[in-house]
This record gives C-alpha cells, sequence and structure tokens, in this order.
C-alpha cells in the first residue's frame, strides 16, 4: 500500500469546484492506477470535507476515522487562469489541512501491515507544527520507504531560513524526492548539490522539457510526453506523475530492495510523463486509469 500523508483541498477555478491538494491527488493517481492507496489528512466536517470523503470513497481510496470529521474548515484555493497556467491563491490558515499529528499517524498506521512507502510534502509542510509532527512520526519509522516532494509555495512561508532547513532534513530521511525547477531556484541549490543530500535519488522535472534523474550512480536524462489533445489546464500534472511513479514501482515489487535501474528509470518515467500529459487534456486532477495508458 502507498500512503500519502498531507493535505486535501477544494480547488475552486472559474467558478468551478475539484478535490484537490497534492498529496490527495497522488493518492487519487495511485488509486487509479491500480496499487492499493490511501490517503491521512484531515477532513473537515464541512460541506467541502463531504465532498472530499465521497471523492475518496468512489476512488477506492482508503482513509482512517481519525482524521475526519475535523471541525476546522476546508482549505481552498482559487486558480488563477493565464493561459494553460495557474496560479493559486491560497485560504488555508486555521484549516483542517494542519491537522495532522503523530499521535494520530500512529493510530492510522498501527491498523495497516502492508505499507510499502509513505509520500508527503506539498502545503501542509509549510507549517512548522506539522513538520514537527511528520519529524516525531518519521523518527520512529527508519525502515519506511519515503518519497518527499515539497512542492514549494513560497508566498506562504514565513520564515525562510527555517524552512529551508526543514526541507534539508525532509530530504536526508527521503529515499526519493521529486523538484521541480522552480522548487530548486526556491531551494537554492544545483540538482547536483541536493542530491547528495538524498538517501538515494532525485528527480526534478522540467515541465514539456521532461524530467531528469539523479542518483548515487546514474543521471539520466528523460523526455516529456506530448499530449495529444489540446492542454486544458495543468492542475494536479505534477501530483499524477508522483502517483504513478509510486503506482510503477509498487506494481514490479521495486520497493522491497529500493534498487531502480537504469532501464527501470526510463520505464517509469515514461509511464509517469504519460500520466501527467493525460491529466493536462482534461479539467482540474482527473488522472488516468491504467487501462488508459500505453507506457
Amino acid at each position: 500500500m502507498i500512503v500519502s500523508i498531507g493535505e486535501a483541498l477544494i480547488d475552486i477555478k472559474e467558478n468551478e469546484f475539484y478535490v484537490g491538494g497534492g498529496p490527495l491527488n497522488t493518492a487519487l493517481a495511485v488509486a487509479r492506477l491500480g496499487s492499493p492507496s490511501c490517503f491521512l489528512g484531515g477532513v473537515s466536517s464541512d460541506k467541502y470535507g463531504n465532498r472530499i470523503l465521497n471523492h475518496m470513497i468512489d476512488n477506492n481510496i482508503l482513509f482512517d476515522p481519525v482524521f475526519c470529521n475535523d471541525m476546522a474548515p476546508t482549505m481552498t484555493t482559487t486558480a488563477v487562469v493565464s493561459g494553460a497556467v495557474n496560479k493559486y491563491e491560497f485560504d488555508w490558515k486555521g484549516t483542517s489541512a494542519f491537522s495532522i499529528t503523530a499521535e494520530k499517524l500512529e493510530e492510522a498506521f498501527s491498523s495497516n501491515s502492508d505499507i510499502n512507502c509513505v509520500f508527503f510534502g506539498s502545503v501542509s509542510f509549510v507549517d512548522k507544527n506539522v513538520r514537527k509532527e511528520l519529524k516525531k512520526f518519521f523518527e520512529k519509522r527508519h525502515s519506511l520507504i519515503k518519497f518527499f516532494d515539497p512542492n514549494i509555495r513560497g508566498s506562504l512561508v514565513t520564515d525562510r531560513d527555517e524552512y529551508i532547513k526543514a526541507l534539508n532534513e525532509a530530504a536526508s530521511i527521503s529515499d526519493m524526492v521529486k523538484v521541480s525547477d522552480d522548487d530548486l531556484e526556491y531551494w537554492g541549490m544545483s540538482a547536483e548539490e541536493l542530491v547528495k543530500i538524498c538517501k538515494h535519488y532525485l528527480i526534478v522535472t522540467h515541465g514539456e522539457k521532461g524530467s531528469t534523474w539523479l542518483g548515487r550512480r546514474i543521471r539520466v536524462e528523460c523526455p516529456a510526453t506530448k499530449p495529444w489533445h489540446k492542454i486544458v489546464d495543468t492542475i494536479g500534472c505534477g501530483d499524477v506523475f508522483n502517483g504513478a511513479v509510486l503506482a510503477w514501482l509498487d506494481r514490479r515489487n521495486r520497493f522491497e530492495d529500493f534498487r531502480i535501474s537504469e532501464t527501470d528509470v526510463r520505464l517509469v518515467a515514461a509511464f509517469a510523463s504519460e500520466c501527467a500529459a493525460y491529466n493536462c487534456t482534461r479539467e482540474g486532477c482527473n488522472p488516468p486509469f491504467d487501462n488508459e495508458i500505453t507506457a
């Protein structure tokens, strides 16, 4: 099972409402691509929270009651459209997205023994208290394979130095880290510098220019898949890429010893790129099902 930890939210674009949030989108992609998927994050008792719960049920995403019916409201984002690119305005303070605690995670994990990998990061990682709780939880679970995507939103960061320190710590305990070119620029590191901090692998995405995969002994440049239909928007494309990587590795048992060859890299990159391209052709985060992908 792949467990995604972080925020669930509602994306608002041109008066349309979409269930989203990086970790929940990642969990959605994992589930649609045929791997067992679980989301752990605060879900509000408000109308948006009910919509999020129904979304998870409809897509076979597991969740734990300990995270449900939070009294805080659901986080929302408003997409400001500029061509095919979206920028986001967040209504995030005091929302259910930040109700993650080590105690809740321990309770949820205690009933699941078949967890292969944990995904974490994104907007919830901006919050100092969430970072503290995640660190407390992970300190007791060194053997967990971890995939970290900070999905950096600099406008939400109040103490950059502290946040950069937290990013470095998260990368150092993570078996796989994925960043965009923009993330690297904010981080203030080159890919070659950052991969030295990561435990195993670093993925750097370059949008339509593809991705670079780096490890201790490998560096592979992978092309992007061009969407075969008109690009509708880019909501959730990076999250779908994450979920596709996780699902591909899970279905091929690569989490057992976490050794990924150069051939594996080229195959998983092609698969993840096609999944992300497919998502670009539909509104909101709407990843493909496994039978819709050829790679």
